[in-house]
């Protein structure tokens, strides 16, 4: 389970942990143990002792060199959030001491991750669009400026769009604020699927170096990098546009999807994302004002 990433090993010699740990055998499930305890809820203990050696036999123990493992879930709100894992070279006994000590130190441990999952939690709160899912400015400035800052090691263009959906404020004065919410969540996620797959294989975008973010009320950003020179950037932005028009999926049948975009280009139109940023806006304001749906500058 997605749990078990989240899994903290003591071993008594930390040296030898590493030891052996690069010369595992990496076929062996190395959470077995970890698993039973968070399928049961309780602690799960193997070793080579005699009533436990068939258990013991072919486990991620044995594989280690070790006598004993031992897995303790770490509970936080009444749910496993983490495992506590002990190696030991000697038997380990399972008695009331050693459950007063290893509950004394999954205790601890369960403050240390419910800070973490408070933090990330936060984090995303102040990184994430609600409505959209996507990015928000913040996010999509601090990714900008890495997209950026690899294309000039690497001297590749980056291209920036801003769209904005003409319509949205329409949508909420008419329908409300649940159908423009419906809306802007077609739109943003449309363009993140597109950026994480079909604009790579049509168009040679490199999708691990391109961020979506939603930036306003009503307007997005795609940024990206790898633009084949067989399709000018165009192509790209039909492609999207097309793509974002052929299925709204809006409960109303009289809502159709009103866009206009702007395009800067990295190093044409500007050598910082402050500079490319600008270039886009008044791209975008420059095709509101002509009414056409694209406007480089």
């Amino acid at each position: 389970t997605e749990l078990l990433a989240t899994s903290f090993w003591y071993f008594e010699d930390p040296n030898l942990m590493q030891l052996k740990l690069s010369a595992i055998d990496t076929s062996i499930d190395s959470k077995a143990l970890a698993r039973r305890a968070v399928q049961t809820d309780f602690a799960a203990l193997v070793s080579d002792a005699p009533d436990e050696r068939e258990q013991w036999e072919g486990s991620f123990c044995q594989a280690l060199g070790m006598r004993s493992q031992f897995a303790w879930p770490i509970f936080s709100d009444g749910k496993v959030i983490a495992v506590l894992e002990l190696f030991s070279e000697h038997l380990i006994e399972y008695n009331r001491r050693t459950d007063n000590l290893v509950s004394h130190v999954a205790t601890q441990l369960a403050h240390v991750r419910e800070r973490e999952l408070s933090r990330e939690k936060i984090e995303q709160m102040a990184y994430l669009d609600h409505v959209s899912g996507l990015p928000n400015r913040y996010a999509y400035e601090r990714t900008f400026s890495g997209i950026l800052g690899r294309a000039r090691r690497s001297v590749r263009s980056v291209h920036v769009l801003f769209l904005e959906l003409t319509n949205a404020k329409w949508i909420i004065d008419v329908f409300g604020h649940a159908a423009s919410d419906q809306y802007l969540r077609h739109a943003g996620q449309t363009l993140e699927k597109l950026s994480q797959g079909e604009l790579q294989t049509l168009f040679g975008i490199d999708r691990t170096n391109s961020v979506v973010a939603r930036l306003s009320g009503d307007q997005f950003a795609l940024v990206f990098t790898g633009l084949s020179d067989k399709h000018p950037v165009e192509d790209v932005v039909r492609y999207v546009t097309d793509k974002i028009k052929a299925s709204p999926q809006i409960v109303q049948p009289e809502i159709t999807v009103e866009m206009v975009v702007g395009v800067a280009q990295y190093p044409r139109n500007g050598a910082s994302a402050t500079a490319l940023n600008k270039a886009a806006a008044a791209a975008l304001l420059k095709a509101k004002e002509s009414k056409t749906s694209i406007k480089e500058v």
